[in-house]
This record gives structure tokens, sequence and C-alpha cells, in this order.
């Protein structure tokens, strides 16, 4: 790489060499004049490295000076550039490098002796030394006008200068900058083509007032100046933002506060969830507050909010905050028992709320009194709660509700019925029974098809459960299944409505199945066709007996008659019996409807015997035998009743013999 087309030049009256180049590298030994043998606008950018100074040419070339900006007995590095016309041009800078401001230098430039020694005498140039000199011209006692702008009112602690002079372009135009802690900056800049000048002030001014002076010089020696004021600001107003941290509303109430003046406008800036960006206006009230809706719905979801103002100055100040938007309630469940015999029933449910949060619960019986109470979410999201006071009769709602922190209220209702009244129920026993599986009977109000349960207990304290079915009518009907003891049981039948409710009756009832023990007693042998018939019995007096009676002639009669207290029994045949033999059945049947029963036989005979008696007609005898037969049974008793003449009765009896006669004295 060649070397950098350049001729350095030190300042110092030595006959050493400035500085050396490599390449596109000069490293200055002293502080020098540099002449580049480039047109100014061959250079892109200049740029401070520390001492060094660096050139961004417009093809990408970068040249590096070394110590460029070291200051060596009060004398510092100077700049020039020759272009290929021959023009020389200046790179003049302040105290404080801030940038360069290039100058043509011509025959009225003011060029310091220094500098001059260095670029030498140009054709055609009548160079005016900077340390003194004499021309041709008459004396020039009329300073050159000039003028000074500040701005006014600024967030630029280095703000830019302006003016005009009609003092030659080229000219030194020298600015003294006070600032509000009285610190000065004197700093020069050049008069351009069109006599305009500006610069930037090099370090920063202090908050507050500053004052400028310019002033510039002409060849003559004659100065003239201007003055301005103006105010550096560069503190931004104080904004606060606040964004509803939970909401509702899908256009949230902005709100905050400044210290920018009353008026100011505030812009904000919000961000949805679907990144979606509203930017909108507010002004700032007298108080410092503002307060402005978001325009437009915003996302579900979390969004962010930049409020900023701007102050005169041009400062702005900004805040930030974040919110959520929740439109959307939580789902909530609730399930009241549809039928219940519990007057303060468990009311149970599910949301998605949060676990922790409240539901509220409102349950209105059929008398129009309605309860308010909570309960909490579980961790499971599910909530269970009775009731606190006893429902009316019949039917209830209850509506269930959940709030969610953004204030989203979700709910669910149910209804149901409170049913504390049980079904009523009769059963019937058989009071006395000779079956040991007796028909159990009963009705019930309960629905028809419900089942009655019936547990029998016998005397012998075996119980049996057993169950059937309510009839379409409410009426009931079923045996026992397995024999019961003989003695007094109790039956229990109860039935439950789907409510739950339980209602049961009781009876009692006896097992009898010994029928009662009964004797009946014909006469043997009667003469008497309506003959008496006799009997006991130990069934109950008053009894009831039954007989019947059949002659020989197959002719019945049935008749009855009563138990007496002492058990016996007493009664005649109503009709006259056929002369023979005939049957006697007696029975009884006692409460229970068992019968006992005892049969006898006898014979009617009305026909009496023939029988002859014979005495003797004439007897010294005064005990005469007296004989005779007789067709009665062998062994009949004969009676005999003899008178005598003096009518004194004897009465005797004998013996029919096996020959039907019989004989006595």
């Amino acid at each position: 790489m060649s070397d950098v087309n350049c001729t350095i030049t030190p300042k110092a009256n030595t006959n050493a060499a400035g500085g050396t180049v490599n390449g596109n590298h000069i490293e200055l030994q002293t502080p020098s004049v540099v002449a580049l043998h480039m047109g100014p606008e061959a250079v892109a950018r200049f740029e401070r490295v520390g001492d060094d100074l660096v050139l961004e040419l417009q093809d990408g070339t970068r040249i590096i000076i070394d110590n460029f900006f070291v200051v060596a007995d009060d004398a510092r590095s100077d700049i020039v550039f020759v272009d290929d016309a021959g023009v020389t041009w200046w790179g003049q800078y302040g105290s404080s490098w801030t940038g360069f401001d290039i100058a043509e230098i011509t025959e009225t430039t003011v060029v310091p002796v220094a500098l001059l020694g260095a670029i030498g005498t140009l054709a055609g140039a009548a160079l005016i030394i900077g340390s003194g000199g004499s021309d041709s011209h008459p004396a020039d006692t009329t300073p050159p006008e000039i003028t000074v702008e500040a701005p006014a009112l600024k967030n630029d602690a280095t703000p830019t200068i302006t003016g005009t002079t009609d003092a030659a372009p080229g000219s030194t135009v020298t600015l003294v900058v006070t600032g509000s802690d009285g610190a000065t900056q004197t700093l020069t800049t050049t008069v351009q083509p069109d006599g305009s000048y500006t610069v930037d002030v090099p370090a920063n001014l202090a908050e507050g007032d500053y004052t400028v002076t310019a002033s510039v010089k002409d060849p003559a020696g004659n100065t003239g100046s201007a003055d301005d004021t103006g105010v550096i600001d560069t503190v931004a107003p104080e904004i606060s933002v606040d964004a509803p941290e939970l909401s509702t509303d899908a256009t949230p109430t902005i709100t905050g506060s400044t210290d920018a003046a009353p008026g100011s406008t505030v812009t904000l800036v919000v961000t949805g969830s679907d990144h979606v960006s509203q930017t909108f206006t507010t002004t700032v009230g007298t108080d410092g507050s503002y307060t402005v809706d978001v325009p437009a719905n915003l996302a579900e979801g979390d969004y962010t909010v930049t409020a900023s103002v701007k102050d005169p100055a041009g400062n702005t100040g900004s805040a930030d905050d974040t919110g959520v938007i929740d439109t959307v309630a939580p789902e909530i469940s609730v399930d009241a028992p549809e039928l219940s015999n519990d007057a303060t029933p468990t009311i149970t449910g599910s949301t998605d709320a949060a676990p922790g949060s409240t539901v509220t619960l409102v349950v209105t019986g059929s008398d129009h009194v309605s309860q308010t109470f909570t309960t909490t979410v579980g961790t499971d999201g599910s909530y269970s709660v009775d009731v606190p006071a006893d429902l009316a009769e019949g039917g209830y709602t209850v509506t269930a509700s959940v709030t969610d922190p953004a204030g989203n209220t979700g709910s669910a209702d149910d209804t149901g019925v409170i049913d504390t009244v049980a079904p009523e129920i009769s059963v019937d026993a058989p009071e006395l029974s000779n079956d040991p599986t007796p028909t159990i009977t009963g009705s019930t109000d309960a629905a028809p098809g419900s089942t009655v349960t019936l547990v029998v207990t016998g005397s012998d304290h075996v119980s049996q459960t057993f169950t059937t079915t309510v009839g379409t009518d409410g009426s009931y009907s079923v045996d026992v299944p397995a024999d019961l003891a003989e003695g007094g049981y109790t039956v229990t039948a109860s039935v439950t409505d789907p409510a739950g409710n339980t209602g049961s009756a009781d009876d009692t009832g006896v097992i009898d199945t010994v029928a009662p023990e009964i004797s009946v007693d014909a006469p043997a042998l009667s003469n008497d066709p309506t003959p008496t018939i006799t009997g006991s019995t130990d069934a109950a007096p008053g009894s009831t007996v039954t007989l019947v009676v059949t002659g020989s002639d197959h002719v019945s009669q049935t008749f009855t008659t009563t138990v007496g207290t002492d058990g016996s029994y007493s009664v005649d045949v109503p009709a006259d019996l056929a002369e023979g033999g005939y049957s006697v059945e007696a029975s009884v049947t006692d409460p229970a409807g068992n019968t006992g029963s005892a049969d006898d036989t006898g014979v009617i005979d009305t026909v009496a015997p023939e029988i002859s008696v014979d005495a003797p007609a004439l007897s010294n005898d005064p005990t005469p035998t007296i004989t005779g037969s007789t067709d009665a049974a062998p062994g009949s008793t004969v009676t005999l009743v003899v008178t005598g003449s003096d009518h004194v009765s004897q009465t005797f009896t004998t013996t029919v013999g096996t020959d039907g006669s019989y004989t006595v004295d």
C-alpha cells in the first residue's frame, strides 16, 4: 500500500520532522500542520479516538493521524486540504473538539502565523497574517454587523448557536457562552459564504438560563458584537401511569399524573395481548392529573401502557404499567337434591374459579323465604354447603354465583323439593287365625308400585321380613311366607317414599290352629223320639254347638245349641226321630275357625213290649206265685204291683228269663 499523499510541517522552530507516514497511518511527533492533498469533500466522517484523529474517506479508506490532539507548549495540530485545483481549505476547531469547520483560505482569510509558515505562499493569494501586518487600503473604522440567536428553550445542553454577519466569509466569529452556574465557554466558528455561521456549544451548559455574546472582527480590526439569551432544560417532566391491574372493562380507564404544565398533551400507547397497539392522547388537568378511556376493546389477557409527555424544551418523560383484561365470567354448576327429606339439604357444585373463591348461594323455599349464605371453593374446584335453616315443605330454588378477581360473575340455578312428611300406612293382621301363614293387608298413600316391607314376629320370637308392592288403589296384600308359631304375633309394615321418609304401622294377631275338644252323648235307647242330646267342650262359653242327627230313615236334622259357662251343652232333637237307631254328630268352631267334632249313636224305641201275667185265680197261699211271659229282652225287669183286698199294694220285680218267661212269689 502506498503512503497517503500529505505534507507534515511541525509548528515548533525545529529542523526535526513533524512525523512519519506509513501507508494510511500518520504518526505525529510534535504539534504540526498536516496538509492532505485532497479536497475536503473526499472525507465522509471525522472521528476523535483519544488523542488520535481518524478520517473515513468516501471510498471507505481510513486515515489515522496519531497524537493529532496532543498539545505541547500551547501549540496544537492543524489540518489543511489542498485540492486538485490548488484551493486550500483549513479545518478549524475550538478548544474542545466537536468537529471541524472547513473553510477555504482566501486572500481575506486571517491565518495564524504558524499555519501560514506551514502552507507557504499560495499563488494569487495575498494572505493576511494573524499576528499583524498592513495593506494598501485606506483606514476602515466601521465594525461589521452581526446577529446571534440562542435557542430560547432547549433540552440540548450543548445548543447550536447561529447567526449572520456582513463580515467576510471565512471570518472568525468568537462566541462567549455563560451558563447559569457562571461558567464561561469561548468558542469560534467561521462565517459561511452566505454570511451565516453556526456552532455547537462544546461542553454541557448548566441547567437554567444562559447568555451568548458573539463577536466578529473585520480585517481593519473593527469588532461587531451581539447578545442573546436562552434556557437549558434537560430535565424530562415526571409522569406516572396507572392501568387497572385486573379489569372486566375491555376499554379500561387509564389515569396518572405529571408535573408537566396543565394543558400538556399526554400520549398513550396501549398494546393488547394480541399485539395490537392503540395510540391516543389526553390533556393534563389543572391539578396535574389526567384520565382517558382506551378507545377500542382490548383483547382478553395482558396489556401494556406507555404514557409520555413532552415539555416545551422537548424533554419527554414516560412511564409504563401493565394490566389484565378479563371479561370472561367463571363457569359454575350447582346441584340441589332433587327430592330430599332433609329440610337443610346439602348443596354441591363445581367451578373453574380459583380455589378459595367465595361462592354465594341464595335458596328460596316454597314459602318465598330466601336464605343467602356462602362457602369456599376447594382445591379441586368443588364446593359443598348445608342450607343453614329449615326450608319449607315443597319446591325450592337455588342460585349459586361466584365472582372472579376481575369482577366477572358466573351463576347457575337448580331446583329441588323438600318432603319431610312420611307416607301414611295401615296394616291389618287377622286378629285370630287358624292359618299359620295369615294374609296381611293394608293401605298407604305412597305411590303405586312402592315397596312395603313387613316384619312379622311370632310367639316364639322368630321374625320374618318380606315385601310386597302397593297396588294402583293404594292397597297391598301378602301372605306370611312361613308358618308362624301358635300364639300371638306382631306385624310392622313400613313404606319409604322417594324423599326417604318412612311411614310405619303395627298390628297384632293370634295364630290358633288347635280345634276345640267336644263330646256328645245321645241316649243309647230312648222311647222319646226327640231325645235330649248332651255333651261338653273346651270351646269358649257361648260358642255354638252344631248337631246333625240322622234317624234310621236317613232323615237328618241340623240344629244348634250354646256352650254353657261350665262348658256343657244340652238340646232336644227338634223333630221325632224314626224308630230305630240314629246317629249324632256334634261340632263346635272356635273364633280362629278351628272345628272340633264328636259322634254318638242311640236307638229310638217307642213300641211297648208285650207281657202277660198269670195270678192264681184262687189260692190259699197268701203269697201266691205270679208268672207270665214277655217279648221283652231276657234279663228285662218285670215290675209287679199286687194290691190286696185291704188296698195294700206291694211292688216288686223279677227278671225275664231267657225264654221270655218270668216268675215271682
